[in-house]
């Protein structure tokens, strides 16, 4: 049970600094966001079906973290309103991003198991 508690304090002190980097430096929040994101979606994945699903997740992930994220540090709201180009220009940029680098994770994940299967 200890273990654990360390585990969660370690996730905790994680977040907390992720969103200490995303309050002073948003740039470097975001893309710390979108690596964190990906590394999950990549190592969550069981099968090249669920790409376009994950991918889909992710990025409706990283718009709401962001626009709650502006919300928690008490400025505007910083999404775009969901009837504008934008919005979806934007969304649909970060779902190409998502794609390219969780099947990117999926594939090391998927080549290190053959690897490690074939050394046995």
């Amino acid at each position: 049970m200890n273990g654990m508690a360390m585990d969660l304090q370690q996730i905790a002190a994680f977040l907390m600094g992720l969103f200490e980097l995303a309050r002073f430096q948003p740039d470097a929040g975001a893309a710390s966001l979108a690596l964190t994101l990906a590394v999950i979606g990549g190592l969550g994945m069981r099968d090249w079906l669920a790409l376009n699903a994950t991918a889909r997740d992710a990025a409706l992930a990283h718009m709401l973290t962001l626009g709650v994220l502006t919300l928690v540090m008490r400025d505007d709201f910083g999404m775009p309103t969901p009837l504008s180009l934008g919005f979806w220009l934007k969304l649909m940029i970060l779902f190409l991003g998502y794609e390219i680098a969780i099947a990117g994770i999926f594939f090391a994940k998927t080549v290190g198991r053959r690897v490690i299967r074939q050394e046995a």
